[in-house]
C-alpha cells in the first residue's frame, strides 16, 4: 500500500483542527433480538476542543453492544464504535500533520545520509587511485570505519572482540611499515 502524503496532509489541512476527544452519546434504539435485546445503549462521538460534535456513531449499521449490571442497573454500549472513535479521535488532524512531519524529516536524512555515502566513497575512490599504495588507503579507511563501530558500542561482545583483533593485526602491520 502506497500512501498519498500530499492528498492526506491537504485533507488533514481542510479537517476541523485537532485534537479532538472522545464523547457519550445515547441512544434510545433498540438492539439485540426480541426476547434478547434492549432499548437504549451508549454511542460514541467526535467532538473538537471545544467540545463541538464533529460526528458519531449513532447510525452506523455494524456494531458490537455490551452489557453490564452493577446491581442497580443496566448498562450497554456499542464496544466497537468505542474503539472506532478512540482510533478515530487519536488520528486527528494535528496527530496526522506531526507524522507527515515526521516522514518528510525522515526522507530528508535518508537522502542526505545517501548523499554522503556518495560522496565519501568517491572521495575513498580518487584516494585509491592516487595513492601509490592504493591498498593501504582502503585498509585504513575499513579499519576507521571499524574503530568508530566498536566505540559506538554497535557489536556484540564476541564481535567486538574480533573487531579488536583485527584492529590490533592492522596496527601490528603499520609499525612493521
Amino acid at each position: 500500500m502506497t500512501v498519498d502524503i500530499e492528498k492526506l496532509k491537504a485533507l488533514a489541512l481542510a479537517a476541523t483542527p485537532g485534537p479532538w476527544e472522545v464523547d457519550t452519546v445515547k441512544s434510545e434504539g433498540h438492539y439485540g433480538t426480541d426476547e434478547d435485546g434492549g432499548y437504549g445503549f451508549m454511542g460514541y462521538a467526535i467532538i473538537d476542543e471545544e467540545g463541538r460534535p464533529l460526528m458519531d456513531s449513532l447510525n452506523r449499521d455494524q456494531s458490537e453492544i455490551h452489557e453490564d449490571y452493577d446491581g442497580e442497573e443496566l448498562y450497554a454500549w456499542d464496544e466497537l464504535a468505542k474503539r472506532d472513535a478512540a482510533f478515530v479521535a487519536g488520528a486527528n488532524p494535528a496527530a496526522v500533520l506531526e507524522l507527515i512531519a515526521e516522514v518528510e524529516r525522515l526522507r530528508a536524512d535518508r537522502e542526505a545520509a545517501v548523499k554522503e555515502a556518495w560522496r565519501a566513497n568517491a572521495e575513498l575512490s580518487a584516494l585509491k587511485s592516487a595513492a601509490p599504495a592504493a591498498g593501504t588507503v582502503e585498509k585504513d579507511a575499513t579499519y576507521c570505519v571499524l574503530k568508530s563501530i566498536i566505540e559506538d558500542g554497535y557489536l556484540s561482545d564476541t564481535n567486538t572482540a574480533r573487531g579488536h583483533a583485527a584492529i590490533d593485526a592492522h596496527n601490528a602491520r603499520r609499525e612493521k611499515a
